[in-house]
Order: C-alpha cells, then sequence, then structure tokens
C-alpha cells in the first residue's frame, strides 16, 4: 500500500492502517535511532515514543510527497 494511503487511512482512524505503516517504516527508523543511541533498548524507546508522536499529531500532517513524510517521521525520531 501506498504511503499516501496509509496516511489518509490513519487520520480517518484505521488501526490496521497504523500497523501497515509501522511495519513498512519501522526497520528504517529503528537504524536512525541507533546510530544516536548506543543501547538497544533506548534506541528501542526514542522508536516507540517518536511513532507515538508520529500518530499523536498525525492529525496536523498534510501529505506533500514520500520525501516529506519521511523527513517528518526522522525529525520526530531524532527530536
Amino acid at each position: 500500500m501506498q504511503i499516501a494511503d496509509l496516511i489518509f487511512d490513519i487520520q480517518s482512524g484505521s488501526p490496521t492502517a497504523q500497523q501497515a505503516l509501522f511495519v513498512q517504516t519501522a526497520d528504517q527508523m529503528m537504524a536512525l535511532c541507533c546510530r544516536y543511541l548506543k543501547r538497544k533498548e533506548d534506541a528501542e524507546e526514542a522508536l516507540l515514543n517518536g511513532y507515538f508522536k508520529f500518530f499523536t499529531h498525525i492529525s496536523n500532517f498534510v501529505y506533500q510527497s514520500d520525501a516529506a513524510f519521511y523527513g517528518w517521521l526522522k525529525k520526530l525520531m531524532v527530536n
């Protein structure tokens, strides 16, 4: 499924779309978190906190492109 479709479904309240997006992007975001944090447990916690913020604030996100989506998600993970 395309990122744009998943985001639209998530904004509509679909938990299966949330799971699909998580499965599709979690490996990349975990690698990003591991670059910043040495302990795997800390990286996992940062990953989950980032996704929590993402899903909490998804209503504020306006899809423009896949690159904009990944940039926003990476920014949440890093911060």
